[in-house]
């Protein structure tokens, strides 16, 4: 029995991790990384401006993010070329690293605050975003100086150096930072949470029959970006021989992405009713939820019976609406 459970355990890492692989190759692809799998920083300046670091969750920022790199590849470049910058009211300076330095004209924003004595302080924000491979800095400015002061770069080294890098296993809880220049210190922001009850139909291929299953639950989403839900998983199958409906029951936990991403679920068979699937122990897989809604699910099954040996792992897929 021992033996079984590790033998689907080793298969379900195994095709954990080739997925994993998958959508970190075409995240490489995209514009701006995901923030669900990703770790920031966000650094609040005296004047109240802010910076963002934005980094893969798997990375030590002080080992292993070349965030010096990049910046110093922009202020090198952009030392070329600032004098010859439009004098706009508003822009948006966008870098790519070593390919790219573009400067837009937008609509922009303006920040008051009152201090205790009733006076308003005013702060004009542009914004420049440097992009580096899987590595994202956005910088508010006031004028185009402040890119090139070397108190940026100081900034930075002072709040990266407080970061405490953790081990992490779950890729629904990134680490957020919040660092303060005036005081010099590291907060930890709060998280977010929100319960719901996730609701699903799928229907499935098990042993090449079909079946259709509900799953309803109760979850708490974590910061908008991910959930884990403890569900109640319904299998139902129509016997030909017996001219009935059969009935399996699992019970587990499944977690995800918000709004929509991969995501795993492991469930523990309570109640086999179904011909076929008595001996049924638990099941495990991983699945893909769509912007639409859409779940996608492929699942190994662990039959506990002696008889089988080292058969005792079935595939089965699925798909369906919601959680």
């Amino acid at each position: 029995m021992i033996n079984k459970i590790l033998l689907a355990v080793f298969f379900i890492t195994l095709t954990s991790q080739s997925i994993k692989v998958q959508a970190q190759s075409a995240a490489t692809l995209l514009t701006d990384i995901k923030v669900s799998t990703s770790d920031s920083l966000t650094i609040e300046r005296v004047d109240g401006q802010k910076i963002i670091v934005v980094w893969p969750y798997r990375k030590n920022i002080q080992k292993a993010v070349a965030w010096e790199k990049l910046l110093e590849d922009f202020q090198a470049d952009f030392r070329k070329v600032y004098k010859d910058i439009p004098d706009y009211d508003y822009y948006h300076i966008d870098y790519s690293q070593k390919k790219s330095l573009v400067v837009n004209q937008v609509i922009g924003r303006q920040t008051f605050t009152v201090d205790e004595q009733e006076s308003i302080n005013y702060v004009k924000s542009n914004l420049c975003l440097l992009k580096g491979e899987k590595l994202r800095i956005s910088i508010e400015f006031t004028d185009y100086e402040e890119l090139l002061d070397p108190s940026l770069k100081q900034d930075i080294t002072n709040a990266v150096a407080q970061v405490k890098n953790k081990f992490y296993i779950s890729m629904v809880s990134p680490e957020r930072h919040l660092f303060e220049v005036k005081s010099n210190k590291m907060f930890k922001p709060k998280r977010k949470y929100k319960f719901f009850v996730p609701l699903g139909v799928q229907l499935g291929v098990l042993r090449n029959k079909p079946y259709i299953e509900v799953r309803p639950g109760l979850g708490v989403i974590v910061d908008n970006t991910g959930y884990i839900a403890l569900q109640y998983n319904l299998m139902t199958q129509y016997n030909d021989l017996s001219r009935k409906t059969e009935y399996d029951h699992y019970i587990g936990l499944s977690s995800g992405s918000i709004p929509h991403g991969f995501g795993s679920d492991l469930g523990i068979a309570v109640k086999n009713g179904i011909t076929g699937n008595q001996n049924i122990a638990l099941r495990a897989g991983i699945n893909f939820r769509t912007k639409g809604g859409i779940l996608m699910s492929a699942h190994y099954y662990l039959d506990a019976s002696e008889e089988r040996n080292n058969e005792g792992i079935d595939f089965g897929f699925s798909i369906g609406y919601g959680f």
